[in-house]
């Protein structure tokens, strides 16, 4: 078998349900190299996922390893998203043969197998300047203590990633980085892979505005208390939030926001309903890092998408969304897109506009550098 016919994959997690942003880029790469041919042997951690059968129908192997925690390896020099999934079983699996590896996020590379071959890095986020986000973000003194602790551990951890011949950016900023901090690697800029293979977006006009996520991420929460606290009395509208574990207590806090339908952990059928027939969407980061997934979906199934600039970084889709910055612009861009109806027109507007991102191409791209 030829080496660019098979390789293994080892994820940080259970790539399935893809349901947040890196497992998301891991399930539909995944599927997409089986729909090419290419065979898959994945390897993945378990800590907070049950394996999946739907996995067996798009890999040539499934191997599970668990992620192994606690003080050990929370006080290793090593950052604890990589010592904590440290495995020789899985090393030992890589050396049976010479296949490529793809490891999946700086969190798998302390598995890299002593026999040579071709090794892929994919990042997701530049991980220190991701966890000092973290750091900012976070109220909890001592969250903040280990997220700033993990920042440097990443930072000096990252020269690992030499070791590897090919590294794959998800977004033009994150590829300019690390072209120039690994110039012996190959550097490619190569988009998350998604679940949208076509833009399919209603024409017409919802009657509501959307937020939506993973609110246990504390991104995300961020995101949520802006949006409560600055935006959603002044809309004219009515507003949904819907996601996994809305917290009890900030729905508590927000009660007397009349116009806020609050839907806790939607079936995939009712997510995907939710986001469709929304008017618009708002999104907001305050990390400007890697590539936001929530966007892209929004962007292939979604009417008109309302983001702040770092939303954006480093994917030049200014042009599909509308940019505002300040609470002031925000409110005004949301209130008038309720508005606009969505044409067949825009649509086909959106789909050039998100060319960049289209599973196919960026498959091919992947596929000639295996």
């Amino acid at each position: 078998m030829q080496n660019n016919s098979a390789l293994h994959i080892v994820s940080f997690s259970i790539p399935y349900p893809a349901n947040y942003g890196g497992v998301i880029d891991v399930f539909h790469k995944i599927r997409l190299l089986h729909q090419a041919g290419i065979k898959v042997h994945l390897h993945c951690f378990q800590y907070d996922r049950n394996p999946a059968d739907i996995l067996n129908q798009y890999c040539a192997s499934v191997n599970y390893f668990p992620r192994k925690g606690g003080l050990k390896a929370l006080f290793s020099s090593n950052p604890y998203i990589v010592e904590s999934r440290v495995s020789e079983t899985l090393i030992a699996n890589l050396e049976k043969d010479n296949l490529p590896v793809l490891f999946e996020g700086l969190h798998c590379l302390g598995n890299i197998p002593k026999n040579e071959r071709r090794l892929f890095y994919r990042e997701s986020n530049i991980e220190h300047d991701y966890y000092r986000a973290l750091a900012k973000a976070d109220r909890s003194i001592w969250k903040g203590i280990y997220y700033r602790s993990e920042a440097k551990k990443l930072e000096a951890y990252e020269s690992r990633i030499a070791l590897c011949s090919n590294i794959l950016a998800v977004n033009e900023s994150d590829a300019k980085y690390f072209k120039e901090k690994f110039p012996l690697s190959e550097t490619s800029y190569i988009p998350s892979f998604h679940a949208n293979d076509e833009v399919n977006i209603l024409e017409g006009k919802g009657t509501y505005v959307l937020l939506h996520g993973n609110w246990l991420v504390e991104e995300n929460q961020v995101y949520l208390l802006y949006f409560l606290k600055n935006i959603a009395s002044a809309i004219h509208a009515p507003i949904k939030i819907a996601g996994r574990f809305i917290p009890t207590n900030i729905q508590q806090q927000f009660a007397h926001l009349k116009n806020i339908q609050w839907i806790n952990n939607p079936d995939e059928p009712t997510m995907r309903a939710l986001l469709q027939q929304a008017q618009v969407h708002f999104l907001y980061t305050n990390q400007a890092t890697g590539l936001k997934l929530k966007l892209l979906n929004v962007l292939h199934v979604g009417r008109h998408v309302v983001v702040n600039s770092k939303m954006l970084a480093g994917t030049n889709l200014q042009a599909a969304c509308l940019v505002a910055d300040s609470v002031e612009e925000q409110i005004t861009q949301i209130n008038t897109a309720m508005q606009i109806e969505f044409t067949t027109k825009d649509s086909e507007k959106r789909s050039k506009q998100l060319s960049n991102f289209n599973n196919q191409s960026n498959l091919q791209k992947l596929i000639k550098l295996l």
